[in-house]
């Protein structure tokens, strides 16, 4: 599966990146909403991983921004953020509607979590076929 990795911290984005590759999928990491908008544009993705909390265009307008654009609709968005879900604005119709398909909090979430989210879609999208 390729996957986008938005993560600005450069610590973080290597770990995960690390993780994501171990367990055989195409990592590339942008570190801003401009950079994952260029990286886009330039291949296919099955998967966007998301933190929310970016410097100068925030992962939300980002969303909003990406789900414009029609080739990239389908595309599903996983957000991994240190913004707690409660705080984090949108309803779970919105979700939905923006094809959020899980919203993992960093502190508490484990790389087998990750992993899990990814897994299931895999799954999903096996079934949907």
């Amino acid at each position: 599966m390729k996957i986008l990795l938005v993560e600005p911290d450069y610590v973080l984005a290597k770990a995960y990146k690390s993780i994501l590759i171990d367990d055989d999928h195409d990592i590339t990491v942008s570190s801003s909403a401009q950079d994952a908008v260029y990286n886009l544009s330039k291949q296919n993705f099955d998967l966007v991983v998301i933190e929310i909390q970016l410097a100068g265009h925030n992962g939300t307008e980002f969303i909003y921004e990406f789900r414009s654009y029609p080739e990239w609709a389908d595309i599903p968005i996983i957000i991994l953020s240190m913004v707690p879900k409660e705080s984090f604005s949108v309803s779970p119709s919105m979700f939905r509607d923006l094809g959020i398909i899980d919203y993992l909090y960093k502190p508490v979430t484990k790389s087998y979590q990750l992993l899990d989210a990814v897994s299931d879609i895999l799954i999903h999208d096996a079934w949907i076929k």
